[in-house]
Order: C-alpha cells, then sequence, then structure tokens
C-alpha cells in the first residue's frame, strides 16, 4: 500500500496500533484514522499512539463497529485498510482448545461479517480510492468469496486491481500466501478501486 501526506486514510481494524506508529513515523504530516472496533482494542490502541508516534495529534482514534464507517462517513477517505478478523488457521491449528471448536461453520460466520465490513469500507471510500481487504486466513470463503460479494453488492462500483508480488500465488481478485510459500501466513490481499 502507498501512501502520501495527501491522503486521507483509514485502518478500520488499527488495533494494536504498531501500524499506525510506524506510519507516524514514516509520514510524519499523514493525518489519519486508526479504528479500535472493541472497548479494550480501542483502549490499548489510543494508549499505543499516544506513547508512540511521532505525530499523535494527527491520527484520529474511533472506537466503531467497523460497519459504521460507510454510513457515517461515506465517501470520505482515499484509503482504506481493512485487516478483517479471520479464521487465522496458523493460530486454530496450534491451539488444541481452537482446533476441537474449529468447523467450516466457523469461517462462514467469519465471511458474513467480512462482507458486512468490507461493503461498508468500499462505502467509506471516495471516487477513485482504493480499500485493501486482508485477511489472515486460507479459507475461499472468507477471501475471493467475499470480495466477489462485495464487487457485486457494493453501490459503490469497484473494481478488482491486479495485485504483482513475487511472493504467494494470484487469486481471481487478490493474492494469497500460504505459511510454507513464506516466513508468514496465512495471507490474503486484495486491493478494490472505487471507479470515478
Amino acid at each position: 500500500m502507498e501512501l502520501s501526506s495527501k491522503d486521507n486514510f483509514l485502518d478500520m481494524f488499527g488495533s494494536p496500533g504498531y501500524f499506525a506508529v510506524l506510519v507516524s513515523h514514516m509520514l510524519k504530516k499523514l493525518s489519519f484514522t486508526t479504528n479500535g472496533a472493541t472497548p479494550s482494542s480501542h483502549q490499548k490502541l489510543r494508549s499505543r499512539i499516544t506513547e508512540n508516534a511521532a505525530n499523535s495529534e494527527g491520527i484520529r482514534v474511533t472506537g466503531w463497529e467497523a460497519v459504521k464507517f460507510g454510513v457515517a462517513e461515506a465517501s470520505t477517505y482515499s484509503k482504506v485498510l481493512l485487516v478483517a478478523p479471520s479464521s487465522d488457521e496458523k493460530v486454530t491449528f496450534m491451539d488444541e482448545k481452537l482446533l476441537k471448536k474449529w468447523t467450516d461453520k466457523v469461517t462462514r460466520q467469519n465471511a458474513k461479517k467480512q462482507l458486512l465490513n468490507l461493503i461498508s469500507a468500499l462505502s467509506a471510500t471516495e471516487s477513485g480510492g482504493t480499500v485493501f481487504y486482508v485477511t489472515k486466513s486460507m479459507s475461499p470463503f472468507e477471501n475471493d468469496e467475499v470480495v466477489e460479494k462485495a464487487l457485486k453488492k457494493s453501490r459503490t462500483e469497484p473494481v478488482a486491481i491486479k495485485i504483482s508480488t513475487k511472493l504467494g500465488r494470484a487469486t481471481k481478485y487478490g493474492i494469497q500466501i500460504l505459511p510454507h510459500e513464506a516466513p508468514f501466513g496465512p495471507l490474503y490481499v486484495s486491493k478494490l478501486k472505487i471507479q470515478e
């Protein structure tokens, strides 16, 4: 994701705040919004920004449900990052308790929430702006299927933009990096542009 000081940027799930702190040090003149969607994540995010950001007064910290942005701040942002809460199979399969609870129903429930959040992100993005939809899931239900449904349902008429990378593999609407292909993952990224 390329950011400049001219962008009006939103990080919809900004907690724990490491990305916001990094951006504040790299682009000191960039004013942006970062969101902690639960009371505890909002509090942690606010603390991390206050203590570590280079330009904390230029960073707006909200505690909203992610779906609120599409209504309350429609067509506001030039760039939106949506790192959607997802299955994160790497964590799930390493934790016996989580693994016992896991079924494909979990990933389908996540996909329903992710679709609402992605439609909100698209609505919050101005004409010509870009949304980056990211998950830590290998599930197609949470990745390309969510994007495909959002492309059909969103009123903003977004289009998927091809992402060039040497890591991972191309999917219909983005890229997928699996844990055996990189020192991190799983990771899915889709870049969506709102037409002008």
